[in-house]
């Protein structure tokens, strides 16, 4: 794990881009698992970190959900994540903290 010493260089209010730390890999690689290990961590508790599940951000963005996102084209699934980035850019700034984000890898053609 690493040590933190200056939770003021991770993100500041003069920020005009938030922090955001994404993690990503196929389906039972353990993301999640890292996640709840991250918030759970001593380390991080007084530091400006939240934390997301991709998936959890996506389904607030689009409309029917993330079971309507799997079945968009490509070009609107883009559109959707653009979305779900720029919200939770958007939280970040407002609240001065350093998002961590659990994502699916998603291949070329799924």
């Amino acid at each position: 794990m690493f040590k933190m010493t200056d939770p003021d260089s991770i993100s500041t209010p003069y920020s005009t881009k938030p922090t955001i730390i994404g993690f990503y890999g196929i389906s039972g690689s353990g993301k999640t698992h890292l996640l709840n290990q991250l918030k759970a961590s001593d380390e991080l508790q007084n530091l400006n970190f939240t934390f997301y599940n991709g998936c959890e951000l996506i389904d607030q963005v689009t409309s029917g959900g993330l079971e309507r996102f799997k079945q968009l084209d490509r070009d609107m699934q883009k559109s959707h994540v653009e979305s779900a980035l720029n919200l939770l850019s958007k939280n970040c700034r407002e609240c001065n903290e350093t998002a961590v984000v659990a994502g699916h890898y998603m291949f070329l053609g799924q």
